[in-house]
């Protein structure tokens, strides 16, 4: 694993709470209510594989809800939206998405799990964006639960021994309840795989 150096770091480390904010702001409007948005960390990784993704938070009660295709003029790559098993299922009962589970959350829990990873990808990817002046698109969320471990996808993608950025969040939904109470905890994380490491975002010291 390769460090990156300061600077880019302290750019990397500027993405991640813009985008942590940028997300909890856009979910806050998607869930109708006020969303308390926490950056917890991001991790770069200078070549990913199972293993190493598998450590980073990334574990056997996480469930992969959407595959991004990233493209840009520089890279080429993909981003994961990661969230724990619960929460994927207290959304669907939030959005009273009755006939859904985390096996099968049906067309609606489909579409409602989709938007949750365009949502959160699309304001991670803007961030590093402007953060280091280039352009990266995402592409239409691919649905794939995977509780238990990663997804087939998401296992496939990190044997192309590139780099990786793992960037974790907190949100919390506020209560309505009471003033000063929060509910709705959950946990997500974004990883991000890019096949080509010679851009200035992905170029780390050796």
């Amino acid at each position: 694993m390769s460090l990156l150096d300061a600077e880019q770091q302290e750019l990397i480390e500027i993405a991640a709470r813009t985008g942590c904010e940028r997300a909890g702001s856009a979910l806050g409007m998607m869930l109708g209510r006020d969303v308390i948005a926490r950056h917890l960390d991001v991790t770069y990784v200078a070549s990913a594989s199972g293993a190493i993704l598998a450590s980073l938070d990334v574990r056997h009660d996480h469930a992969a809800i959407g595959r991004l295709a990233v493209t840009s003029s520089e890279a080429v790559g993909s981003a994961f939206v990661v969230m724990s098993s619960r929460p994927i299922t207290e959304l669907m009962t939030a959005f009273e998405i009755e006939d859904g589970t985390l096996d099968d959350p049906g067309e609606i829990g489909t579409s409602m799990l989709c938007e949750v990873s365009n949502i959160t990808a699309s304001s991670y990817l803007n961030a590093l964006a402007d953060a280091w002046n280039i352009e990266l698109i995402p592409g239409t969320p691919q649905l794939e639960l995977a509780a238990g471990g990663l997804s087939s996808d998401m296992e496939k993608a990190s044997q192309r021994q590139g780099p990786a950025i793992v960037f974790r969040s907190e949100f919390r939904a506020a209560s309505e309840a009471a003033d000063n109470g929060t509910d709705g905890l959950f946990e997500l994380s974004l990883v991000m795989l890019v096949d080509t490491a010679g851009v200035p975002l992905f170029a780390h010291s050796t």
